[in-house]
């Protein structure tokens, strides 16, 4: 849709097909005809705002904003006045962080989200009128590999406590935590979060977490709290980490926090 404000025709567009596509592109035009925007201020001056307003909102996901912003944002564009900003200067970011930084798709899809998400503020507050629909992810991109755990490594898991720390073997403190993890599905931080009051005599509840901050949390998304019950081998290993610490409120995180882990 092109449309026309003080004798500046402007084209708007959206990736979307059929009417749920024109819809986008309507609110946008909309938008930039009702808005007066303040194009002024500095990518890095907006982009701190944007991190005040994010700590405000989440619990980690700022952290991530900041790192992307100081190594590979702000060193491109954080000198540009928001009013000058370009898709161009936004394909600029990704294209620097992949040549430069070597990262991986996942970490420049990550990094790609954080740069939609200022604009997105930047809109919001009416510093611009910036749809940066197009940022790609260069196809060659690396990939990470991810290691899966072989039946014969299971088979270790569950036969051995022994493990090599500073080229020395010692028995492994944890090692009914990690079978646990294997045998229920829990996440490492759910493993940390849980409780002795969260175990019933077949099941037990999840309701928290223990993020890598050793902040607690109520989970990765809105299923995270859940209830199921429990396995004759996972039970198993509930009762022996109770002989190893009876007196802990969680069942293994007092353990890990006292070990910075």
């Amino acid at each position: 849709i092109k449309v026309q404000k003080d004798g500046v025709r402007k084209p708007f567009y959206s990736s979307t097909p059929g009417r749920k596509g024109q819809r986008e592109a309507n609110a946008k035009a909309d938008a930039w005809l009702k808005g007066d925007i303040c194009g002024d201020e500095k990518i890095e001056v907006l982009y701190g705002q944007y991190i005040e307003h994010k700590k405000k909102k989440t619990t980690e996901q700022w952290r991530k904003d900041i790192a992307y912003g100081r190594n590979w944002i702000l060193p491109e564009i954080g000198k540009k006045r928001v009013s000058k900003l370009t898709v161009g200067d936004l394909d600029s970011v990704i294209i620097n962080a992949f040549e430069k930084g070597d990262l991986s798709k996942k970490t420049l899809e990550g990094l790609r989200g954080t740069v939609q998400n200022f604009l997105k503020w930047c809109r919001r507050n009416k510093y611009t009128d910036l749809y940066p629909e197009d940022i790609e992810i260069p196809k060659t991109a690396r990939v990470g590999e991810k290691k899966i755990l072989q039946p014969d490594h299971l088979g270790i898991l569950f036969t051995s406590s022994r493990t090599t720390l500073y080229n020395k073997e010692i028995e492994d403190e944890l090692i009914h935590a990690y079978r646990f993890a294997v045998l229920t599905g829990c996440r490492p931080g759910e493993v940390l979060g849980l409780k002795w009051s969260d175990v019933a005599k077949d099941h037990i509840y999840l309701k928290r977490s223990i993020n890598i901050h050793g902040n607690e949390t109520s989970g990765k998304n809105d299923n995270a709290r859940r209830r199921f019950y429990l396995s004759p081998m996972a039970k198993e290993e509930l009762r022996q980490q109770a002989q190893i610490a009876p007196d802990g409120e969680r069942v293994f995180g007092d353990y890990l926090q006292e070990q910075h882990l």
